[in-house]
């Protein structure tokens, strides 16, 4: 059963951003484009275009947890911004 984490981004000064791409510009993918465990991204701009929120799909549990292990997803480790859990579903 595919597993579901959504999480918030937010730039820490506070930076406004006109698009999803903006933001994918400055901070990179944040682990949606890592296929070797995601299986479905989506990203889209916070109200106030401070940030986004991003929701990873994977195959189950498991592969999100390797995910996380693998590159940092489970914690705020992109320069410049705070990361929030959502939800891990």
């Amino acid at each position: 059963m595919a597993f579901v984490k959504t999480m918030t981004m937010t730039s820490d000064a506070g930076t406004v951003y006109a698009d999803t791409a903006a933001w994918l510009a400055e901070h990179g993918a944040c682990g949606t484009e890592n296929i070797a465990f995601v299986t479905e991204a989506s990203i889209a701009l916070l109200e106030g275009n401070t940030g986004v929120t991003i929701a990873l799909t994977y195959a189950d549990e498991a592969a999100c947890t390797a995910h996380e292990d693998a590159d940092g997803t489970g914690n705020d480790e992109v320069v410049g911004t705070t990361w929030t859990l959502i939800s891990r579903v």
